[in-house]
């Protein structure tokens, strides 16, 4: 015998939207979240992080923020950069002792 049966199921689908606009954002992006306030955004709300050139990791992406943060942060990174000159030789000593106490340790090792 042969009895059909009908199930009915119920399944869940979780979407991340945009903060600003509620579009779905797809989930292939892994930038789509505001690496400084946090918020889910979707490709019109978002830009490249512009850090100064000196702190970008060279990374295969850059991180992204959103365009509100992106005014905000503007003003800071000039500030930043102006330090940044100011302090790179001495920055630049400090990272080279740290090689060189790296490559003595490496050596004592072996």
């Amino acid at each position: 015998m042969i009895k059909k049966e009908t199930k009915t199921r119920t399944e869940t689908i979780t979407r991340r939207l945009c903060d600003f606009c509620e579009d779905v954002i797809r989930p292939d992006y892994d930038s789509s979240v505001c690496h400084i306030c946090g918020r889910d955004v979707c490709y019109k709300h978002r830009t490249e992080y512009r850090e100064p050139p000196d702190y970008y990791d060279g990374g295969d992406y850059p991180d992204s923020i959103c365009l509100e943060c992106d005014k905000i942060v503007a003003p800071f990174f000039k500030e930043v950069d102006a330090l940044t000159h100011e302090y790179e030789p001495k920055v630049e000593e400090i990272l080279k002792k740290m090689k060189k106490s790296c490559k003595e340790n490496a050596k004592r090792g072996m």
